[in-house]
C-alpha cells in the first residue's frame, strides 16, 4: 500500500519540530512527504526550515515545495493549498496532516492495518483517528454525527458509537488517491469550513467516513479565544465565516433543508455571531459586526 504524506506548514519550527521528530521515529514510514510552504519564505527563513528537516534524517524521500521553486500561488489560502499538494501526491494513498499534531511510532503502521481492514467493504473510506487534546486523554473530537438545519447545533460522535460520521475536518486524514480525485476541495473557501463542506460531499457520494476508534492523535493547537475558536476574529474572517456557512447551504442542503436554514438556521446563527462578536474589544467588534451583516446581506441576495 503505496502512500504520500501532505503537510501544509507554516514552516514555523515551533510546530514543525515536534511532529519531524514523531514522522523520523515512525517504525513504518510513507513511501514520499511532501511539505507545503503556504507563504513566500525569504531565502534565511526557507534555509531555516530546510535544515530542520534534513537534522532529522528521515528515512524516505523528502520534498519542500514552496513559491520559489514551483507555480504555487500563496494566498490562495486553505482549499487552494489542500488541492495544490494533493496533485503532488504519486501514489495509491494519501495521509494528509496538520503540522501541529504529535503521534505515536507506530500511528501509520496501524493506520493502515485498519484501514486494510476496511478495503473489505466495496465503498471507498475516508479515515482518521480520533483527536486528542495536546498530551492529554482528554478527546477533542471524534467528528460529527448529527446537525441541524433549524438551529445552529450540532453533536460529536463518542468514541466507538456505531452512528455514521457526516462531518469531519481535514485535520488528519487518511484516503485513497482516486477518492480525492473525483471529490476535490472547494478553493472558493478561503479560511475555514472548507474541510466541512469536502467530507460532507464525501458522505453524500457514495464513500464512507470512519473513525478510528483505537488510533488518536495530539493536537498541539494554541490557546484559542471563543472568537477565533467561531472563526470570527478579525474582520476578514468574520467575512469569510459568513460567506461561507450561505455557501456550504447552497452546495449541500436539499431544497426542504435549504427553506429550513435561510428561514431559520441562519438569522438564529447570525443573531449568536452577534451576541459573540460583542464580547470584543470596541473598535474591532464594530467592524467585525459590519462585516458579519454585510456580507451574510450580500451572499444572499447579490451572489
Amino acid at each position: 500500500m503505496k502512500r504520500d504524506l501532505l503537510i501544509p506548514t507554516s514552516g514555523s519550527s515551533a510546530r514543525l519540530d515536534p511532529l519531524l521528530t514523531c514522522i523520523s521515529q515512525q517504525n513504518i514510514l510513507p513511501n514520499h512527504i511532501h511539505f507545503l510552504l503556504h507563504w513566500r519564505p525569504t531565502k534565511k527563513e526557507l534555509s531555516q526550515v530546510e535544515e530542520l528537516i534534513a537534522l532529522k534524517n528521515i528515512g524516505t524521500e523528502v520534498t519542500l515545495t514552496h513559491y520559489n521553486n514551483s507555480d504555487y500561488q500563496p494566498w490562495m489560502w486553505i482549499g487552494y493549498d489542500r488541492n495544490f499538494l494533493v496533485h503532488q501526491a504519486q501514489h495509491k494513498y494519501i495521509f494528509m496532516v496538520d503540522d501541529d499534531n504529535i503521534f505515536e511510532d507506530n500511528f501509520f503502521e496501524r493506520t493502515i492495518i485498519e484501514y486494510s481492514m476496511l478495503l473489505k467493504s466495496d465503498k471507498e473510506i475516508l479515515r482518521s483517528p480520533h483527536i486528542t487534546w495536546r498530551m492529554t486523554s482528554v478527546i477533542q473530537s471524534a467528528w460529527i454525527t448529527w446537525f441541524s438545519w433549524l438551529l445552529p447545533r450540532f453533536n460529536f460522535a463518542k468514541v466507538w458509537s456505531n452512528k455514521e460520521i457526516k462531518i469531519i475536518w481535514a485535520n488528519s486524514l487518511f484516503w485513497s488517491t482516486n477518492l480525492f480525485h473525483k471529490i476535490w476541495f472547494d478553493d472558493l473557501y478561503i479560511s475555514c469550513l472548507e474541510d466541512v463542506d469536502f467530507s460532507y460531499r464525501v458522505r453524500l457520494s457514495w464513500a464512507q467516513i470512519k473513525v478510528s476508534d483505537s488510533i488518536s492523535i495530539q493536537h498541539m493547537e494554541r490557546d484559542k479565544s471563543l472568537l477565533e475558536k467561531k472563526f470570527l476574529w478579525s474582520p476578514q474572517i468574520a467575512y469569510e465565516r459568513s460567506k461561507n456557512r450561505i455557501l456550504f447551504a447552497r452546495k449541500n442542503a436539499s431544497k426542504r433543508e435549504e427553506i429550513k436554514y435561510f428561514w431559520c438556521g441562519l438569522r438564529l446563527q447570525t443573531i449568536r455571531f452577534l451576541v459573540i462578536s460583542l464580547m470584543w474589544w470596541w473598535q474591532q467588534r464594530r467592524w467585525i459586526i459590519k462585516n458579519i451583516l454585510k456580507w451574510t446581506r450580500d451572499w444572499l441576495f447579490l451572489k
